[in-house]
């Protein structure tokens, strides 16, 4: 850049700062002008940007005004600066946003007795468990509580638990999230004054209600691990799904083992869809894809007493789960391309051929996890036909269950059927001509 261009940004900024500040610090507040301001700056311009706005605020107004208006915003600092920025001095420079102000005139304070807000003070204090020099105890909150705030007020408990929500919350737009450990270990203070009450624990769902507005509705404030396996192992989807398998190496497999642990059931829900559709079984794909890690092979027995012992053959879905299982295991997933790799799929045939015994129920019901998995790939070419061939050779399958599933089709798993069946039609055609031929060998060797 040329001298021409040359200037002076925290002179622009100071300058910015002052018009902004006159209408912060008017009669009237305007401090909801500040977020969508402070969002237009470059994130290294905000902090200092936000101190010449303040600065002038109260020089043009009063410091106990702006705490006031502050307060009715409901504004805390991480609402407006990235939280990396705010630095202990920086926040101690601001502290007096968060006292108890100064009353002027009768406004602000009906204004705070007429609908719920948080008290600033009592967020700090909440926020004190993970500041080690100046944690405050559980019982000192409770103290602060019961000196300062007024059970008879309105809303006492909705304000107590907005003021404990805005402490769990990090706030770094666009994502907002809620820090787990403040929001559990500070619990005990609300059992306490909630007492399980029913008025009172209304009062904190709508407590939640109005901060979640306030926040527009973030999609998701907690997330815990036990959730999203249980919804990872209800998609069905497995690394390979989502990800080039040449990518996933040992320790990247390692690092997501928990996806395909045992979930905590932290609802029915999820539970009940795994009892009302045939999914695979996580563990087991693990165990069933072990045939190409030299360092951790199982044996097929090992696996067969792995389904003895984990999965209840009365089930609907048994032998369909533990297919399910073996086709996912064979599934090499490279988009656009799906593949079976054949040698996992002919190794571990045995032990479907150990579970399924040649009963035909239990062979129409490998047919039908065939469908299952084929329509979820979105009938990927020339893989339907490939295991019903692999099926067949490998005698787990008889051609009478095959004609079955191919003649009598369930009505209530007709999805994917009908292209399963085009696409095997070879297949059929193979499976009647053999027939064919060794009839015409039998009458031959009769005559």
């Amino acid at each position: 850049r040329g001298p021409d261009c040359a200037f002076d940004i925290p002179l622009i900024l100071q300058y910015i700062g002052e018009i902004i500040g006159a209408f912060i610090g008017a009669p009237t507040s305007n401090m909801s002008l500040l977020k969508p301001i402070l969002e237009c700056v470059p994130e290294d311009k905000s902090k200092q940007l936000f101190q010449f706005i303040m600065r002038y605020a109260t020089e043009f107004s009063s410091r106990s005004r702006i705490q006031n208006f502050w307060q009715s915003s409901g504004f805390t600092l991480n609402d407006l600066i990235k939280s990396d920025l705010i630095d202990s001095s920086f926040s101690n420079e601001y502290d007096w946003l968060f006292d108890t102000p100064e009353v002027e005139s009768p406004a602000p304070q009906s204004k705070e007795s007429n609908s719920p807000r948080a008290d600033p003070q009592l967020v700090k204090l909440f926020k004190s468990v993970n500041d080690q020099s100046t944690t405050v105890t559980d019982p000192e909150i409770i103290t602060y509580i019961r000196e300062h705030m007024d059970p008879n007020e309105k809303f006492y408990i909705r304000n107590i638990v907005l003021s404990y929500l805005e402490a769990c919350l990090i706030n770094r737009d666009p994502q907002k999230k809620i820090q787990e450990d403040i929001a559990k270990k500070r619990m005990t203070i609300l059992n306490a004054i909630i007492e399980h009450k029913p008025e009172a624990e209304i009062q904190a769902v709508y407590a939640i209600q109005n901060f979640v507005n306030k926040l527009e509705h973030p999609p998701i404030l907690i997330v815990s691990r036990s959730r999203i396996q249980n919804f990872w192992q209800s998609s069905g989807f497995t690394l390979n799904d989502l990800i080039k398998s040449d990518l996933i190496d040992s320790s990247f497999s390692n690092e997501y083992d928990w996806l395909f642990d045992t979930p905590e059931v932290e609802s029915s829900a999820p539970q009940s869809k795994e009892n009302n559709s045939p999914r695979a079984d996580p563990q087991l794909v693990k165990l069933f894809k072990s045939v190409n890690d030299q360092s951790t092979t199982v044996t097929d027995p090992e696996i067969i007493t792995y389904i003895r012992e984990h999965m209840d053959p009365n089930e609907k879905f048994y032998i369909r789960n533990i297919v399910l299982s073996y086709l996912e295991a064979c599934l090499i997933n490279r988009d656009p391309h799906k593949k079976i790799q054949e040698d996992i799929a002919k190794k571990r045939m045995t032990i479907l051929n150990a579970i399924i015994e040649h009963k035909p129920e239990a062979e129409i019901q490998a047919v039908y996890a065939i469908q299952n998995f084929v329509n979820k790939l979105e009938h990927p070419p020339k893989m339907a036909r490939l295991l019903f061939d692999i099926f067949y050779d490998e005698e787990c399958v008889s051609e009478d269950a095959f004609f079955e599933w191919l003649k009598h089709p369930d009505q209530s798993e007709t999805e994917g059927h009908a292209v399963v069946e085009m696409s095997t039609k070879d297949f059929f055609t193979w499976l009647q001509q053999a027939e064919t031929e060794v009839e015409e060998g039998e009458e031959e060797e009769g005559n």
